[in-house]
Order: structure tokens, then sequence, then C-alpha cells
């Protein structure tokens, strides 16, 4: 585990972060807030980018 701001991440999670930070660079043009934001929503919903949006944008681009 690797500790942030007094929230443990597992690697995966970190994993996960660094993933999402990469997609919320849309929203910003910042790489610390792109991470923070990232963290965030790993530390509220764990696996949110790999198991949920990733898998949702991926659909949706197949609908069109």
């Amino acid at each position: 585990m690797i500790k942030i701001k007094g929230y443990r991440f597992t690697k995966t999670q970190l994993a996960d972060a660094k993933l999402g930070a990469k997609l919320e660079m849309e929203h910003t043009n910042s790489d610390k807030l792109a991470l923070k934001i990232a963290k965030q929503h790993e530390i509220e919903f764990s696996g949110y980018y790999r198991k949920n949006l990733i898998p949702m944008e991926r659909k949706l681009k197949r609908m069109k």
C-alpha cells in the first residue's frame, strides 16, 4: 500500500488513479489537478475508471 495524505492506496488503486488522470485531462490543463481529481474518485469508489468509466465509454462508442 502507498499512503497519500492520510489515505492508503493499493498499487492497483494508484495505477487506476494515474490512468484516470489521463482521462481527467479533458477537463483541465493541470497534471496535478487531474491526478488530484482521479485520486479523489478512487478514494470515493475504488476502480472508478477501470471498472466503470472506461467500459461505459467503450459501450457508448460502439452504440454510435
